[in-house]
């Protein structure tokens, strides 16, 4: 799990990631939630939806 930090813009978390498609989600006041900024969403080996997103 990784924290986000909040900025003037908005909350933000920065690591350097290779190439491929990652599944993530939000936890919120210890709820998961789907990115609302993220159109793409796919489910997971275990029937869970999550937002994903492709580096390139």
């Amino acid at each position: 799990m990784y924290k986000m930090t909040k900025t003037k813009k908005g909350w933000i978390f920065k690591t350097k990631l290779s190439g491929g498609k990652y599944h993530y989600n939000f936890i919120v006041d210890g709820k998961w939630k789907l990115d609302p900024n993220n159109p793409i969403k796919e489910y997971d080996w275990d029937g869970h939806i999550n937002s994903v997103k492709m580096v390139k």
